[in-house]
């Protein structure tokens, strides 16, 4: 049996200040999770994780890409984002 289920993680109207603050704490949780698991990569297996290292480059490129966007934003800023789990 396949179960879906679908999280609200952020709904809320902000700041300028707290979008920035919120979106960077994201980015950043998820940019040291695969920075960690390419260290433990490198230290069991010996070589880079292409993967992990491909991740972390997409992540950067996102979050400066949503740095660009909010510095354009008028406030209040709504920010509404969900996790689907399957």
């Amino acid at each position: 049996m396949t179960t879906k289920k679908v999280f609200n993680l952020i709904d809320g109207t902000f700041t300028k200040e707290e979008a920035k603050a919120l979106l960077m704490d994201l980015y950043g949780s998820k940019i040291k999770y695969h920075s960690i698991g390419a260290i433990k990569h490198q230290e069991f297996n010996g070589s880079k994780s292409q993967f992990h290292e491909n991740r972390i480059n997409e992540l950067r490129l996102e979050r400066d890409r949503m740095l660009e966007f909010l510095a354009e934003k008028k406030e209040p800023i709504c920010i509404t984002s969900f996790v689907n789990i399957n």
